[in-house]
């Protein structure tokens, strides 16, 4: 049976409680990986009490941003959840965004490849549970060790992938990626990117496992579905990386637009439905489920379900299409 995960997003803002029992709903219901996300939350503290909850899916982030942690307590992190899930941790990194990190939290970026290549690395030999010396461009370490043996030295580093720079570093460095708002001709892109660059390293490609979040509004009508997506895509086409993305997509205009709005209320018109069609997944789940075979098709080996709320409450739309999607793969 093909692999399929899902996110339980913290945009949804439910208590922790409330996302862990979902994480067991999705535990039953057989899904492969469970994720949550990173955006005014603690991740870690959140994939604790999911793998408290949960006994068979592998519990993963998508993604935490290597800024806000230093490799050490990342390693100590990662290590604890390992542990309490029995070694089902799936370690999502990445460099997040400059207008949430450099502008809002005021931390000097650097150059985030750079960065992102020195924290695995790091991380890595943390998690060996040896003392790590380490003087680099933007850490360095002198003698620290986690204060116990964690589970694993080799808990999967999956790498958020954007742009086909991260993705060669992907191919080079990770155990896997996480692709967001991808068409299916990007994804095609990414992944030879990637494979590209894990051959070149001397890896082989299937050592880089693919996954990627599929935004999903469940609606009976495509229209409706389009209408309750447009606000969360408008949120990610104001981001430059993301716009970038989009643009070299064949979203040009639509991308220009959006970053030259004044603001939000100016900007959503942009977001047409071609645009929000391409990368999400819209509509009936017998739609929804035919788009998710065309990312599998184009290389996705895990496509990471990540439910939008399109009508009613957060809680019955989070539990509803887990079990929904879980049924619709048979």
């Amino acid at each position: 049976m093909s692999k399929l995960a899902i996110c339980f997003s913290n945009r949804s803002h439910l208590p922790t409680s409330d996302i862990a029992r979902l994480a067991s709903v999705a535990d039953d219901a057989g899904y492969d990986a469970i994720f949550t996300n990173e955006a005014g939350v603690d991740s870690m503290c959140l994939m604790l009490a999911m793998a408290a909850r949960t006994s068979r899916a592998k519990i993963g982030s998508g993604i935490i941003n290597i800024y806000q942690r230093h490799p050490a307590l990342l390693a100590a992190g990662a290590a604890a959840i390992d542990d309490v899930s029995g070694g089902r941790l799936l370690l999502g990194l990445g460099t997040g965004h400059k207008h949430n990190t450099a502008v809002g939290l005021n931390i000097p970026m650097g150059k985030p490849l750079e960065v992102m290549r020195e924290v695995v690395a790091l991380v890595r030999q943390l998690l060996t549970g040896e003392a790590v010396h380490h003087e680099g461009k933007y850490y360095t370490v002198r003698g620290h060790k986690l204060g116990f043996q964690p589970r694993r030295p080799d808990v999967p580093v999956f790498m958020g992938v954007l742009g086909l720079k991260a993705a060669k570093l992907a191919g080079e460095i990770a155990d896997g990626v996480v692709l967001n708002f991808a068409t299916v001709a990007h994804v095609e892109k990414a992944v030879a990117a990637i494979q590209e660059s894990a051959r070149a390293a001397g890896r082989a490609p299937r050592d880089v496992t693919i996954s990627c979040f599929l935004q999903t509004f469940l609606a009976d009508d495509v229209a409706t579905a389009w209408e309750a997506a447009r606000p969360t895509v408008l949120s990610y086409c104001r981001m430059p990386f993301y716009a970038n993305m989009f643009a070299l997509a064949g979203f040009e205009r639509e991308a220009s637009s959006v970053q030259a709005a004044p603001n939000n209320e100016a900007a959503l018109p942009f977001i047409t439905n071609e645009l929000v069609d391409a990368v999400t997944l819209c509509g009936p789940l017998s739609r929804c489920t035919e788009r998710i075979m065309a990312y599998r098709a184009a290389g996705v080996e895990l496509p990471i379900v990540y439910p939008g709320l399109v009508a009613g409450d957060w809680m019955s739309t989070l539990e509803n299409d887990a079990i929904a999607f879980a049924n619709a793969r048979g």
